[in-house]
């Protein structure tokens, strides 16, 4: 989010909605979520007690360190350093392409054992009779 919004944003949730530590809140954004959690860190660094994000719940699933540290994620890691002989990049690695591009290695390795996992589990279903 940009800078100058930031202070508007806590403003919105202490000033403006006036939510109190009792209360129970369901954020819905369209914005990538970790940005309002990075909110809440701030918040819990500044030792703001209440923490207005204490709590917050939001719907875009484990953090990219939470994920890092999954067994699904080993798992795929794994495959990707038996077939390749590389280390698996983690979800903040960037990897530098030419013209100023960077690669999506983690999402490319994430998405291709995602899908092919999904497919294992179909087929184990199913059994031999799939076509």
């Amino acid at each position: 989010m940009e800078q100058s919004l930031v202070e508007g944003a806590r403003n919105a949730v202490a000033v403006c909605l006036r939510i109190q530590p009792h209360e129970k809140v369901t954020l819905i954004t369209d914005v990538d979520t970790t940005t309002i959690q990075g909110y809440g860190q701030q918040e819990r660094a500044a030792g703001r007690n209440p923490n207005p994000y204490e709590g917050i719940i939001s719907t875009g699933g484990p953090t990219s360190s939470e994920y890092d540290a999954s067994s699904n994620w080993k798992h795929c890691a794994s495959i990707y350093k038996q077939e390749t002989g590389k280390a698996a990049p983690n979800a903040l690695t960037v990897i530098h392409a030419p013209n100023g591009k960077t690669l999506d290695t983690y999402g490319g390795i994430n998405d291709a054992c995602q899908l092919l996992t999904l497919f294992q589990e179909i087929g184990d279903r199913v059994g031999k009779n799939l076509n």
